[in-house]
């Protein structure tokens, strides 16, 4: 860690609390954190740690990430304002990963272009919402990607088309950050005027106000609804309820009341109550349908970095 800080003295900070950098409000101490501002810098950056062999992940702002009560032995990378870049030409857009995914909902719409209304209501930034392919209504942001520009594992920049990003429902080839998105362009097929876009927007945000618990710390919806579930049993929120999980508690972590694929944080909850409940619900959803429930949500392990959760 010493020759980052060496390299980069301005920009190392040692030792941070992630609980601040998570929607969960969940998280132990990093060892090392950078706020990375733009292309170059992360590039640089990376080259540094891959050869000093110093364990690294790359978060945006945090809203589907899960990290440890014991933090992170290695060094965290949050994307900053610099890596909040937006740039449109004509019926596409060039936008960087640290953008807030609502903001670019809104300068989309008010230029006209449609196709992404959806993403309005979503807390995420745009490299999260690439990575996981994420959307509402049952749609994706990976429908209307032109090129994905990504971070590889030998620390260069590629950009990928849309047919090479592997994107699925809740999926795409960064979703285990082995590659890391950092831009991407968006090419919008629909045009509809701001006037007409705007009610469908309101409209968006006012649903998911009146069904989403906003007021407590979570990552959002737990767990995918895949086809296979929805069609038997129907969205995870239904099948958590039916299973008689809406409400419990594991110490200071809660099912929420008012939507059971809501996992709440009522003030000093930890990782391991997260991931109790997690499990337990995973495992009663198995035993009696067969089907193993999906997280959405990204865990941090303090020596693994990102794991799948089993």
């Amino acid at each position: 860690m010493q020759q980052l800080i060496d390299q980069f003295p301005q920009a190392v900070k040692t030792d941070v609390s992630l609980a601040p950098y998570s929607w969960w409000k969940i998280g132990g101490t990093a060892d090392g954190f950078i706020e990375i501002q733009s292309q170059e810098q992360l590039v640089q950056v990376v080259r540094v740690l891959k050869t000093q062999s110093i364990r690294w992940c790359l978060i945006g702002r945090g809203t589907n990430l899960l990290f440890d009560d014991a933090g992170f032995r290695g060094c965290v990378l949050r994307l900053g304002n610099g890596m909040a870049q937006m740039r449109f030409q004509q019926n596409k857009l060039t936008v960087q990963a640290g953008c807030w995914t609502p903001a670019v909902a809104l300068a989309a719409a008010r230029r006209g272009l449609s196709g992404i209304e959806h993403t309005i209501g979503i807390p995420a930034s745009l490299g999260g919402l690439i990575c996981m392919n994420g959307g509402s209504q049952r749609k994706g942001i990976g429908d209307i990607v032109e090129t994905v520009t990504a971070l590889s594992q030998g620390g260069e920049l590629v950009v990928y088309p849309r047919s090479e990003c592997d994107f699925s429902y809740r999926h795409s080839r960064f979703h285990m950050g082995d590659e890391i998105a950092v831009a991407a362009t968006l090419k919008f097929i629909a045009h509809r005027p701001y006037e007409e876009q705007r009610p469908v927007l309101l409209g968006i945000l006012r649903e998911r106000n009146r069904k989403f618990p906003r007021k407590l710390p979570s990552c959002g919806s737990v767990f995918k609804s895949s086809p296979e579930l929805y069609e038997a049993y129907g969205p995870p929120g239904k099948v958590i309820e039916d299973m008689g999980f809406k409400g419990q508690r594991r110490g200071n972590i809660e099912v929420s009341a008012r939507h059971a694929n809501f996992i709440v944080n009522n003030g000093g909850g930890s990782s391991v109550e997260v991931l109790s409940l997690v499990r337990e619900i995973m495992q009663t959803v198995h035993a009696k349908t067969g089907i193993v429930m999906q997280p959405e949500f990204r865990y941090l392990h303090p020596e693994k970095g990102i794991v799948e959760i089993s």
